[in-house]
């Protein structure tokens, strides 16, 4: 079952959740986490700006080139882009799953 994680880049200093305080997030556009990250933003009371990728290339290229912090995605998408990505290397999931809020 597909869980979303986040994906920051490997030379990141961030290394939890509230490490992501001030940063920017990116989350792809029609993307079911979207909701997700707004409630757990608010639920941590963290100061974080959220954009959207219009696809998932263009998440990973926003983590990849530093217009994001961190990428919040199910972790089954993220692993399949980062395995073709140039150098797979360079990004790196935090350590915790995140369940998806229960809605309705």
């Amino acid at each position: 079952m597909a869980s979303p994680r986040w994906l920051v880049a490997v030379a990141s200093p961030v290394a939890e959740l509230n490490g992501l305080e001030g940063q920017t997030i990116v989350v792809t556009q029609g993307s079911l986490n979207l909701a997700g990250v707004y409630k757990i933003i608010a639920d941590q009371k963290l100061n974080a700006k959220i954009v959207q990728g219009k696809d998932h290339a263009e998440s990973l290229l926003m983590l990849s080139t530093g217009r994001a912090a961190a990428w919040f995605e199910d972790d089954i998408l993220v692993a399949g882009l980062v395995t073709n990505a140039p150098d797979p290397k360079t990004f790196r999931m935090l350590p915790q799953p995140t369940r998806r809020p229960i809605t309705g």
